[in-house]
């Protein structure tokens, strides 16, 4: 996944994000010393186009999310 691609939720939990696309604004790989507490430690986060005030307007893991059109 990287900046520019389309993606979308793969387990959206409502109806409202079910058929949204989004667009990645920014990604981000912790490093060595970076501590989460749900165990995504080592995998790539990414930051989407999304409405302020929305869940989805943070960091979020890309895991939750597939590529549905790469940018070039």
């Amino acid at each position: 996944m990287k900046v520019g691609d389309l993606v979308k939720l793969k387990r959206p939990t409502t109806r409202d994000y079910a058929s949204k696309a989004f667009v990645v604004t920014e990604t981000h790989t912790p490093s060595a010393g970076s501590v989460a507490t749900w165990g995504d430690e080592w995998s790539l986060w990414i930051k989407l186009a999304a409405q302020e005030g929305s869940y989805l307007s943070g960091w979020t893991s890309a895991s939750d999310y597939e590529v549905i059109n790469e940018s070039r």
